[in-house]
C-alpha cells in the first residue's frame, strides 16, 4: 500500500498482477524516480515569498489566489490555487530565485525538489 506521489512502478505491478497481465512498466515519470538514479539533496523548503540562491532540480511555490507573479522577471498568471512550477532545471542545479508576488496574491512556501547529480 501507498499514499501520495512516487512508487509508480510498484503501484503499477499490483494493478497488472490484479488484472492477470504481464506488460513492460510504463517508463519514471521524472528520472528521479528511478532507484538507481544518483540525485543531490536540494535546498530546504522556504515558507512565504520566498527570494535567494538555492540548489535544486526545480523550483515551485504555493500559491493561491488571482493574479500574477513575476519569476525571475518573467511574469506569470496564477489562475489556480496548488503548487505552481517556477523553474525546472532537469539536473541539480546552482540558482538565484528573484520571486515577486502581485497583488491578489499569496505565496505560502517555496519548495524545491532534487535533481539528478551532475554527470
Amino acid at each position: 500500500m501507498h499514499f501520495g506521489e512516487g512508487a509508480y512502478r510498484e503501484t503499477e505491478a499490483a494493478i497488472q498482477e490484479l488484472l492477470g497481465v504481464a506488460r513492460e512498466p510504463v517508463p519514471y515519470l521524472h528520472p528521479e524516480d528511478d532507484p538507481e538514479a544518483r540525485i543531490v539533496v536540494p535546498t530546504a523548503d522556504r515558507e512565504g515569498a520566498w527570494s535567494g540562491p538555492y540548489e535544486a532540480g526545480g523550483v515551485w511555490a504555493v500559491l493561491e489566489g488571482d493574479g500574477a507573479v513575476k519569476v525571475n522577471g518573467e511574469v506569470r498568471e496564477v489562475a489556480f490555487t496548488g503548487a505552481h512550477v517556477l523553474l525546472d532545471h532537469g539536473r541539480h542545479e546552482h540558482g538565484v530565485l528573484e520571486l515577486e508576488v502581485g497583488d491578489g496574491v499569496t505565496c505560502h512556501a517555496v519548495c524545491f525538489t532534487p535533481g539528478l547529480a551532475p554527470g
